[in-house]
């Protein structure tokens, strides 16, 4: 872990958000604030989820007719131990700086 990541777990717990995005903004909302790299999942009409890579945004909606209404997101810190140093994406490395690549790492 570096300064700059822990930086980023203080912020997320402190505000409730990611670099502003709450768990209830809307898809569009989200992306604006951390960028249109991510994987989606809309695992059927009424639940979607959005991978950011250290973060996932979930949705749900009554029906297809409906817009998607946010519930939650999480963090993924474990996925660092994968030493994918740009799992992190763009917009957090670009804001915190570098994620080290598991918690034992020295580097």
């Amino acid at each position: 872990m570096t300064p700059y990541s822990l930086a980023f777990y203080m912020d997320v717990v402190a505000t409730g958000t990611v670099l502003g995005a709450r768990p209830t903004d809307s898809p569009d909302r989200v992306t604006a604030i951390l960028g249109p790299d991510f994987g989606e999942a809309v695992l059927d009409d009424h639940n979607m989820v959005r991978d950011y890579g250290l973060t996932e945004f979930f949705w749900d909606r009554a029906s297809a007719d409906h817009p998607w209404s946010g519930h939650h997101f999480t963090l993924q810190v474990h996925r660092l131990a994968h030493r994918n140093r740009t799992l992190a994406d763009k917009t957090l490395r670009t804001r915190y700086g570098r994620f080290a690549p598991g918690f034992g790492s020295r580097s």
